[in-house]
């Protein structure tokens, strides 16, 4: 018999194979982030919903100057500025 006619070795195996015993996997330590959250007061709460808000009205601004109204408007001034 040639070894390319040799039987799978792992034939009388169960599938599915079994995870192997190990003791890589880490526990994941969440206190930082419960100590973090109960210590957020409401005045934080507002401030933090304040930043969004305003963060939110400049996306729309971004996206209304991105608007081809917008972009001709933004080229003529462009170009008006370029010749005093």
């Amino acid at each position: 018999m040639t070894d390319s006619a040799r039987p799978c070795a792992y034939t009388d195996l169960p599938f599915p194979r079994p995870e192997p015993e190990y003791n890589a996997k880490r526990m994941r330590d969440l206190a930082p982030f419960a100590i973090a959250l109960a210590q957020l007061t409401d005045a934080r709460r507002t401030e933090l919903a304040a930043q969004r808000v305003v963060s939110h009205a400049f996306e729309q601004a971004v996206h209304a100057w991105r608007t081809p109204e917008l972009v001709a408007v933004r080229h003529l001034l462009g170009a008006i500025s370029l010749h005093p």
